[in-house]
Parts: structure tokens; C-alpha cells; sequence
């Protein structure tokens, strides 16, 4: 597992017009080592409370790919007999990391993918960035994903193969189409999703808390005529 990026969140409660001076220190436990190794530091202000979130840089990109990172959050004190880092339950600091898996792709079995000029049912890759449709504000992990849609025509002919149809249910039904004089068991065919997986989302709910869910069917994996 590689991670191409890695970003710090915690949540910071401070009184009203206060500023808190932070200091985040980048610690790796090196292979064969008892002790921690200072690798980087961050200091920043915070002057409001909320959620907020630092980028992490190499060191420890690598650190947290090899499962050795440890970071560690100190406040200057400037805020007396307060909690400045909440760590309860909902407001515990995490990072966020983004992986590209090592080793083989896994390969598609099911659908075709749109290429060229085809104009048979296919499955269109397309991306979406969270950013450019507003919700980037609420919507920490991931920036964006590949939605997918289906297009293309579905001629009978092609809409009775098993593998271009939705079902095989579909593939009867469309050869019977094809086999009737006038395609007197009527309607057409479209293409639609076969295949559909689920998104994971990580983000802000009203109370500022965080959630990680499963949202079903907004991924499509594989197109077929219905």
C-alpha cells in the first residue's frame, strides 16, 4: 500500500476571540529502534473552533505507508483551564489518508467500457470532484470518485446476448423481440446498470461531528440492456 497523501484532522474548541499557537511534531518509530525519531514539525495558529486540518509532507507519507507514524499534538498554552484538541469519541484527531493497493489490478469480468466511437450499450468512466459541485465543504474524504454512467444503444439483436443484457430473464425477453414479426412483446430496450457498489464517505454531519457511512448503488461497475 502506498499513500499519495495524508492530511491531520482534529477538532479545536477555543474561547471567543482567542488565538491557540500549536505545534505538530512528526514522530517514526524507525526499523530495529526502541525509541521515536523527530522527522518534522508544523506549528500553526488556530483562531477558531472547529475542525481543522493540516497536509502532511513526505516523511510522513512514507511513515504512515509502513505503519510506523506517530504524531503528536502540543499546545502553547495561551488558554488557561481549557481542553483545547477534544478527543472524545466524535472529535478524536485521525488522518486521512489517500492509498493506491500494491500489486495485480483486479480485472473486470463484467461490461464493456465505452472506446471511441462505439455506439452499442457501454460503461462511460467519469469523475466526479466534490469541490466543483459545492460540497467539498462538508465531504472530507475522498475529493471526488468515479461515478460511471451508461450509454449507448441496445438493438434486439444485441440485447438477446447474455452478455450485454441485464439479465438473462432480459435475453429471453429481447430474443422473443427479435423473433416476432413486428416486436409484438413491445417496448425496447435501454441500457442501464447491472452493477452498482457502494461509496464510503467520510464527513461533517450538523453537530460538527464526524461519519464514515456506506452510501449503496452510487458507483457503476457494469452496463447492460435492460
Amino acid at each position: 500500500m502506498e499513500v499519495r497523501q495524508a492530511r491531520l484532522m482534529f477538532f479545536v474548541q477555543l474561547p471567543s476571540n482567542t488565538t491557540q499557537t500549536m505545534n505538530i511534531r512528526v514522530l517514526v518509530l524507525r526499523p530495529y529502534a526502541t525509541n521515536l525519531t523527530l522527522t518534522s514539525q508544523y506549528p500553526l495558529q488556530v483562531d477558531a473552533s472547529g475542525w481543522h486540518q493540516l497536509l502532511l509532507g513526505p516523511e510522513a507519507q512514507l511513515a504512515c505507508s509502513q505503519g510506523h507514524l506517530t504524531l503528536e499534538l502540543v499546545t502553547e498554552s495561551q488558554v488557561a483551564h481549557s481542553s483545547v484538541i477534544l478527543d472524545g469519541f466524535s472529535h478524536r484527531p485521525f488522518v486521512a489518508a489517500r492509498v493506491r493497493a500494491g500489486g495485480k489490478h483486479r480485472v473486470r469480468r463484467r461490461g464493456i467500457n465505452c472506446q471511441g466511437g462505439s455506439k452499442m450499450c457501454c460503461r462511460q468512466e467519469f469523475f466526479v470532484d466534490f469541490r466543483e459541485i459545492g460540497w467539498h465543504d462538508w465531504i472530507i474524504q475522498p475529493e471526488g470518485y468515479a461515478m460511471n454512467f451508461c450509454t449507448g444503444q441496445c438493438p434486439l439483436h444485441v440485447a438477446g446476448m447474455p452478455g450485454f443484457s441485464a439479465s438473462f430473464h432480459t435475453a429471453v425477453l429481447n430474443l422473443l423481440k427479435v423473433n416476432t414479426a413486428a416486436g409484438t412483446t413491445g417496448g425496447g430496450s435501454c441500457c442501464v446498470p447491472t452493477v452498482r457498489r457502494p461509496l464510503s464517505l467520510l464527513y461533517y454531519d450538523r453537530d460538527s461531528n464526524i461519519v464514515k457511512t456506506d452510501i449503496p448503488d452510487m458507483v457503476v461497475e457494469a452496463c447492460g440492456c435492460s
